[in-house]
């Protein structure tokens, strides 16, 4: 019972730690695209398709609910708004797009 049960206690610690943190990361990115969806009135769908799509410098295209967000929001002009919301997923993506990728 020497040695060999405490380097497979060590293993054992070691890949629950790094499951853990997996789920930490996951849970911390679904918390951010739907806070980000709920803020900015926009389909979960378009953003986990910009997230796994987008590339630095291409255009974004995000489908959002301005009637919605107004209600939340007074005085932002439509034009303002979709300029904001896609500066933001922008945001959000290079936020959250490393965190996925470890």
């Amino acid at each position: 019972m020497g040695s060999g049960w405490a380097s497979s206690c060590l293993r054992y610690d070691e890949a629950f730690e790094q499951a853990e943190a997996s789920n930490i990361k996951g849970v911390f990115v679904a918390n951010q695209i739907n806070d980000f969806t709920e803020e900015w009135c926009a389909r979960k769908k378009d953003v986990l398709a910009i997230l796994d799509t987008f590339r630095k410098g291409d255009k974004v295209s995000l489908v959002t609910d301005y009637d919605a967000y107004k209600q939340k929001h007074e005085g932002v002009s439509k034009l303002k708004y979709n300029r904001n919301a896609k500066e933001a997923v922008v945001e959000l993506i290079e936020k959250i797009r490393p965190l996925r990728e470890k």
